[in-house]
């Protein structure tokens, strides 16, 4: 019985930890996103810019 608690509650840490690599690697991507947005708008600016 010691040992399945034992098991339990690693697993719960091991979970915990996949959690928060989870939480930083989604937190990564949306700055990602929004800088990926961000160039697109420069990106087109500066089209505009050479077209006018």
């Amino acid at each position: 019985m010691r040992e399945a608690a034992e098991r339990r509650q690693q697993l719960q840490l091991e979970h915990d930890q996949a959690l928060a690599v989870l939480s930083a690697k989604q937190q990564e991507i949306d700055l990602l996103q929004k800088a990926q947005v961000e160039a697109k708008k420069e990106h087109e600016g500066a089209v505009r810019l050479l077209e006018g």
